[in-house]
């Protein structure tokens, strides 16, 4: 399985890098290109979970690639490619005999992917400042987890969370609700631009036993394009 991921990875690297490279062959019109990155906030939607877990969200990070592929008085559209960290974190709660907690120890779960979309993006062109909406459907690879824990889990802590993290759905798919703007006139002939986005996902990455989980993001991200 982790070689199937590192080989569809690399795979959907080689494609969009091939399509972002063609894209001004294939239009007339000027094509944008950009990076942007920052942190977000990422926690889960759970349907049924177990009652010694009390749910939180996490801070991880995001880094994209983007290029403008259609641009008119009020509308862009393009690809995206990039990385970015989702998550939650938990806390296992025990009991003693009388029924008060005795430990509540912290556990942060970090889930990679791989995010490949379009996007289409409204946007209201002025010379200072263009704000916009966006819309963004995007499909993630999961490439993996990491796990920061502040007590030591014991051997059916490490072996429940091995059996549901590394049995997430490979592929997730779902949509990013965007807003922000573009700043013309902050570097010469090179908008900066600054977007907060939501992502929830639209399926479960772990449906089995009870235990439900599905992705949801708040992103913040600053870029330039040029």
């Amino acid at each position: 399985m982790k070689l199937f991921r590192q080989s569809l990875f690399l795979l959907n690297v080689i494609a969009v890098i091939a399509v972002m490279s063609s894209a001004e062959d294939l239009y007339s019109q000027k094509v944008n290109f950009g990076f942007k990155a920052g942190p977000d906030v990422s926690g889960i939607s759970a349907g049924e979970f177990n009652p010694y877990f009390r749910e939180e969200s996490r801070l991880g990070f995001g880094i994209f690639g983007f290029c403008d592929l259609l641009n008119n008085k009020y509308i862009s559209a393009g690809a995206e490619a990039g990385f970015i960290q989702k998550g939650f974190k938990y806390s296992i709660i025990s009991f003693d005999d009388s029924g008060e907690i005795n430990t509540d120890n912290s556990v942060s779960t970090g889930f990679n992917y791989l995010d490949l979309s379009v996007y289409i993006k409204f946007i209201y062109r002025q010379k200072g400042v263009s704000p916009f909406f966006s819309l963004t459907p995007v499909a993630g690879v999961y490439l993996g987890y990491t796990q920061t824990s502040e007590v030591p889990l014991d051997s059916i802590g490490v072996i429940t969370n091995n059996y549901i993290f590394d049995s997430l759905k490979t592929v997730s798919f779902g949509i990013k609700f965007g807003i922000g703007a573009e700043f013309n006139k902050l570097i010469k002939n090179m908008p900066v631009l600054f977007e907060i986005r939501y992502n929830p996902d639209f399926i479960f990455s772990y449906n089995k036993y009870s235990v439900q989980m599905k992705n949801r993001v708040i992103e913040f991200n600053a870029g330039i394009k040029f």
